[in-house]
């Protein structure tokens, strides 16, 4: 990992090496959010939009109970739209947050990022 100091500070290295050992308590699994579980919030005003309906494989890790409990209905993919206006067009891939609703939420941890296509129709 590079390290980069704030300005006045001078750094003995400027790099360090990291290890990340996993418990065995902890598993991963993909799973298929389907279309339905995709939303999208914070729409200005006479912004129109779709989005590509295509079912997402996202990864992810936790505990073995919070994982194998998990069904797709538990989880939300979310489209953040208030950056967006009217002046944009065509088709621009619009990041999607992962919202795990369920009581395992905080033993849950998606691995990766999603983006969905949204086109605009403006």
């Amino acid at each position: 990992v590079q390290l980069k100091a704030a300005e006045g500070l001078t750094l003995s290295s400027n790099a360090a090496d990291i290890t990340i050992v996993m418990s065995d308590e902890i598993i991963s699994r993909r799973i298929t959010v389907p279309s339905s579980n995709i939303v999208d919030t914070g729409a200005r005003s006479g912004v129109e939009y779709t989005w590509d309906k295509s079912p997402v494989v996202i990864s992810v890790i936790g505990t073995y109970d919070a994982i194998v409990s998990l069904q797709y209905e538990d989880i939300i993919l979310e489209l953040d739209m208030s950056p967006y206006s009217k002046t944009n067009t065509g088709t621009i891939r619009v990041r999607a947050d992962v919202i795990f609703d369920t009581a395992d939420s905080d033993k849950l941890l998606e691995i990766g990022t999603y983006d969905i296509n949204v086109t605009f129709l403006n």
